[in-house]
């Protein structure tokens, strides 16, 4: 089988992602990848959450990688570098996922030469966090409740 063909299988890539509803999305997220080459596929939940959407999806090296660079561009841009960096996420978090699903299908493929058995490895290895997804969601309503009271006390004064 053509490796390319392997990435593409449906049922790799069902068994990999494991969330009915967003099947159909990353089915053709990954049909627009080409393997070994960068691939641009916008996300707004990626733009907003990409720290959120990356736990959920397990792709935990990313997360540190970008958190690290977002804070740095921040930091240096006084802010508005996290702007565009939000931006940049928008467009590659789905392409991040799609890397990791390369490698855990290769590992996959690696292990055995029986289907099922790849399928079952994807199964265990694929998937969501659902735990860490609610964390940071959480991390994220009380940062913007902090964010909020901060505007009303610069701007308003004290409370």
């Amino acid at each position: 089988m053509d490796k390319n063909a392997i990435y593409r299988d449906e049922k790799f890539i069902e068994a990999y992602i494991q969330t009915e509803e967003k099947f159909e999305w990353y089915k053709e997220a990954f049909s627009e990848f080409v393997p070994g080459s960068f691939s641009w596929k916008w996300s707004w939940y990626g733009c907003f959450f990409s720290t959120t959407m990356l736990v959920y999806r397990k792709c935990y090296l990313e997360v540190i990688l970008s958190w690290i660079l977002s804070l740095i561009i921040a930091s240096f841009t006084f802010g508005i570098g996290g702007i565009l960096f939000s931006i940049l996420m928008g467009g590659v978090t789905p392409y991040l996922i799609y890397r990791r699903y390369l490698s855990k299908v290769g590992l996959a493929v690696s292990e055995t030469d029986d289907y099922e058995e790849q399928l079952e490895i994807l199964r265990k290895i694929g998937g969501v966090n659902r735990i860490g997804r609610n964390i940071l969601i959480f991390l994220n309503i009380l940062n913007y409740l902090f964010m909020f009271v901060y505007f009303l006390v610069v701007f308003f004064g004290s409370l």
